[in-house]
């Protein structure tokens, strides 16, 4: 099995097809880098939406005070987010855009 993945990947689905004795070879097929330096658009936003726990670090570490409500579309994304930030993290259920647009859609409604 050729196991096609990208630089920065969890261990899960490694750890699961050596656990099922599965034999694979790895090959990376895509690069993640943080962009250096980040400029975020002015003004001021109610929700940040993250997507990756890469995505948050580069962006705590330009922008360390960020202020406003926070979306995360995973537990990992989320963790990375309680990490660095205090403040209240809202997960969606599913790791889809979807539910994310579901959890902007029924905080708006509040």
């Amino acid at each position: 099995m050729l196991f096609l993945s990208g630089s920065t990947r969890r261990a899960e689905l490694v750890r699961a097809l050596t656990q099922e004795g599965l034999s694979f070879h790895e090959h990376v097929v895509y690069e993640s880098y943080p962009v250096h330096p980040l400029k975020l658009p002015s003004g001021s936003f109610d929700w940040f939406v993250f997507f990756s726990p890469l995505g948050v670090q580069t962006v705590y570490e330009q922008y360390p005070g960020l202020m406003g409500r926070k979306v995360a579309i995973g537990p990992t994304t989320a963790q990375e987010l309680a990490r660095v930030d205090r403040g209240a993290v809202h997960v969606a259920s599913r790791p889809t855009p979807e539910a994310v647009a579901e959890i902007l859609s029924n905080q708006g409604k509040e």
